[in-house]
């Protein structure tokens, strides 16, 4: 009797299972938590890190930094992780729709929670993905911790001494790509808030020290310290190409950014669309070293933009660092006195007076 009641239930309690409703049976994934804004997950491991892929709506906590010395760290993040290819972007990409056996349109799986670092450390994330992530596809992927955000928070977190490698197009340390939520104009940002990075990041275009390919969100507050090299098209110290309905706030970029093509301190493109786009109180302290178009504060900003819905409100930009003494944007007429960009001594940017 007892045998046959216990067979009666077993297949419900591995749908329970299964569907994560048991209690504890989702958090056994992570340190705690239930994944909802008031209750979110607890990472405290690599593994409970890569979990978020299964997560990809939920929100989550950093408990502690997470370095070489934690669990997971060689088979997930390390260099020798993934065959060489290091940490795997949290993210994937899918084929929506085929035609004649080929993929037609590829979808994104962005993140679109939340995750707060509460003040911890990512120490040494490695990513060696030359052939961008996934690969041997042509849809919108991106190489960082994550591979792209949409309307997600990622708050309060220092992603340091980095060494990202990523592909053809969208690298960054945090993330290849942003979105605003339903990746349609008017929808809720993505917010990058309070997040630092430090380290080395290398592609082949739209590459930056945070974000490569930066639209529908907001960088606030946040900071990197990066050695940057692009190898065909735009790179910037922070942001590598920037679009659409973007703020970028209360932020700074020191390091350097080196290679072919267009390069800035802060972005390495600013390409308008209709959508307000805004700069203020911003700060560059890199030293711009490319073939193409170099400025202190941007690379490159289209001739015919919109300046009505460009608004750049104090921005500075160090003048003392070689190659950009004259160019706070590389390559708009005029471009000494763009309103709202201001390039400024080593000595001048040592004052108090100079942002008062």
């Amino acid at each position: 009797m007892v045998c046959r009641a216990v067979a009666r239930i077993y297949p419900v309690l591995t749908a329970l299972v299964l569907l994560g409703l048991m209690p504890g049976v989702a958090s056994a994934q992570f340190a705690g938590g239930s994944g909802s804004e008031a209750d979110p997950y607890q990472i405290e491991t690599w593994t409970h890190l890569k979990e978020i892929n299964n997560h990809m709506t939920a929100h989550f906590v950093l408990n502690n930094d997470l370095t070489e010395a934690t669990d997971g760290y060689a088979t997930l993040a390390g260099s020798g992780a993934n065959e060489g290819k290091g940490w795997q972007p949290i993210g994937d990409e899918f084929c929506e729709e085929e035609e004649f056996g080929d993929c037609r349109y590829y979808a994104v799986e962005k993140f679109s929670g939340s995750l707060d670092g509460q003040g911890y450390t990512i120490d040494k994330l490695t990513i060696n993905r030359p052939n961008g992530y996934p690969e041997d596809t042509s849809g919108g992927g991106g190489v960082g911790l994550f591979m792209a955000l949409e309307g997600a928070t990622v708050e309060n977190l220092s992603l340091t001494n980095v060494n990202v490698t990523g592909g053809a197009s969208r690298t960054g340390a945090l993330t290849g790509i942003t979105y605003p939520e339903g990746s349609m104009g008017g929808a809720p940002p993505a917010v990058i808030d309070r997040v630092f990075a430090s380290g080395n990041v290398t592609g082949e275009s739209t590459v930056g020290g945070l974000v490569g390919f930066f639209q529908g969100a907001t960088i606030k507050q946040s900071s990197v310290n990066i050695s940057l090299t692009i190898t065909n098209g735009f790179g910037g110290g922070l942001v590598g190409y920037m679009v659409s309905n973007v703020t970028i706030e209360n932020s700074y970029a020191n390091g350097i950014v080196t290679g072919t093509l267009h390069g800035g301190g802060l972005v390495g493109s600013l390409f308008r669309t209709g959508d307000i786009a805004t700069l203020r109180y911003n700060y560059s302290n890199v030293l711009v070293q490319t073939d193409g178009n170099e400025g202190g504060l941007i690379g490159l900003m289209p001739t015919g933009y919109n300046a009505s819905t460009t608004v750049f409100t104090a921005n500075f930009w160090n003048t003392s660092l070689a190659n950009q003494a004259t160019r706070d944007v590389g390559d708009i007429s005029d471009n000494n006195v763009t309103p709202g960009i201001v390039g400024k001594t080593d000595a001048e940017l040592r004052q108090r007076s100079t942002f008062e």
